[in-house]
């Protein structure tokens, strides 16, 4: 899988869209992992953090919509 995510970087990387990336801020897995995620992208909006676990969908699932169409807006 390494080397799928190194491709999969670049090619992120390489893209100039707006990006908008909502973090839990007890998600043990990709917690750890914002603040290199966040310089794999080049327009990325400010963070937004909601309150959940792993499983943002399921844990903040309106909020995280309600980010998300704010932003979109």
């Amino acid at each position: 899988g390494a080397y799928d995510n190194r491709a999969a970087i670049e090619r992120l990387n390489g893209m100039d869209v707006p990006v908008l990336l909502v973090w839990a801020d007890g998600d043990p897995i990709t917690g750890r992992a914002e603040r290199f995620l966040r310089t794999i992208f080049k327009n990325v909006a400010p963070p937004v953090t909601v309150e959940a676990g792993h499983f943002i969908q399921e844990d903040a699932g309106e909020e995280v919509a309600g980010h998300i169409l704010k932003w979109m807006s």
